[in-house]
């Protein structure tokens, strides 16, 4: 039988800030368009709102000219409207001299979502990267996009929201999924659904994870939440599952879960949401990982 995890709640000091990038500087990168450069076949114009693109092709890109230095825990925000297709975000890592090394993809949303938040990571072939510049890919037919802000959080805390696109999770008929600006996972029920789950497409490591830290941000009256951690060994065998949080139907503060006291044959999680209610019940959920 599975040990039971040890979680308690705390108040207002969580693992992490609301926002999500917490102690770090935080960059601005302007939308003006004098500091941006683009495919030839793109269009480019500013607004009150942002930049605004319209594409004669069907994929096209555009990207600051400002380069960056690289810092471990760096984070990237952008609010955006896209008509159809995807976003692609991308890096492109340079020396200490200026000279390119290699390009990285960091992240991907669709015209579903209006915010996305990614990691920047350095790769580890990249050695002697020191500097970056962000690329940015619209992946869409004759694709209309609109760039609100762009914004980069340098040495951000050592913790960071699991999720950050929709395509995290494994698609599912009864369960929608939004990534919202603030890191949350805004879950709504689809169609006449009066319940749904939604796990995580991939599996993480249990030992490079110290904790993770939840908490339910909003929920929708007549509406129960809950969250399983399922749990498999090296092998790749399906051990079992813990209930985390089970039938919660109110906002909770942050609910630290320890790790380490996790089986000792765990090797690796995945994270399942359950939601119960009615048609277009919906809650918001942070998960970060410490």
């Amino acid at each position: 039988m599975l040990n039971s995890i040890f979680f308690r709640c705390l108040l207002c000091t969580a693992i992490l800030s609301a926002s999500g990038l917490s102690h770090g500087k935080n960059v601005n990168v302007s939308t003006d368009l004098s500091g941006w450069e683009w495919d030839e076949k793109a269009k480019l114009s500013g607004s009150t709102e942002g930049l605004v693109v319209k594409a004669l092709s069907n994929n096209t890109w555009l990207s600051p000219k400002e380069s960056f230095t690289y810092e471990p825990g760096t984070a990237l925000k952008m609010e955006y409207q896209l008509r159809s297709g995807n976003v692609i975000v991308q890096a492109n890592w340079f020396d200490l001299d200026g000279n390119y090394l290699e390009t990285s993809k960091l992240g991907m949303d669709t015209s579903d979502n209006t915010t996305a938040q990614f990691s920047v990571v350095k790769p580890e072939s990249a050695v002697y990267a020191k500097t970056y510049r962000i690329k940015i890919w619209l992946e869409a037919e004759l694709p209309s996009f609109e760039l609100k802000s762009l914004a980069i959080a340098e040495g951000v805390a050592a913790s960071k929201f699991l999720f950050q696109t929709p395509a995290d999770f494994e698609p599912t008929d009864d369960l929608k999924v939004r990534i919202l600006k603030d890191g949350a996972v805004d879950l709504e029920l689809r169609g006449n659904s009066s319940s749904g789950s939604i796990h995580t497409a991939s599996r993480f490591n249990i030992k490079s994870t110290k904790a993770l830290s939840v908490m339910l941000d909003d929920i929708s009256y007549g509406t129960s939440f809950s969250m399983q951690l399922l749990y498999w060994d090296a092998s790749g065998t399906y051990l079992g599952h813990q209930d985390v949080l089970k039938d919660v139907t109110e906002v909770t503060g942050p609910a630290v879960i320890d790790m380490s006291t996790a089986p000792k044959d765990v090797s690796t999680y995945s994270i399942k949401f359950w939601l119960s209610g009615y048609a277009g019940s919906s809650a918001e959920v942070k998960v970060s990982q410490g």
